[in-house]
């Protein structure tokens, strides 16, 4: 499986890199945008796990997957921080 894990938090990328590897699970990291979608195009995932702040926008990487045909079905598991949303009121929770 090739799984990518798009996050700014890097506690959290540690910790879930650490538990996919003790599954025999390879992760690739990017902890921006631009390298989530660079690495997606270099190599496209079979699964991306992306946190919500990353994904929408003119330059988010749920927005730019649905502009490229090669990337359009990969899953996406959406990640959201509901203490960041509690922590800053005017965010969605």
């Amino acid at each position: 499986m090739n799984l990518l894990a798009a996050d700014g938090d890097d506690l959290f990328l540690e910790i879930l890199r650490a538990c996919l590897d003790a599954r025999a699970i390879p992760t690739r990291i990017a902890r921006t945008r631009r390298d989530c979608f660079a690495l997606m195009r270099s190599d496209p995932p079979d699964l991306l796990i992306l946190e919500s702040e990353f994904a929408w926008g003119p330059d988010g990487v749920a927005t730019a997957m649905s502009e490229t045909p090669l990337l359009r079905e990969t899953p996406v598991i959406l990640l959201t921080d509901s203490h960041r949303a509690a922590r800053e009121p005017d965010l969605p929770p």
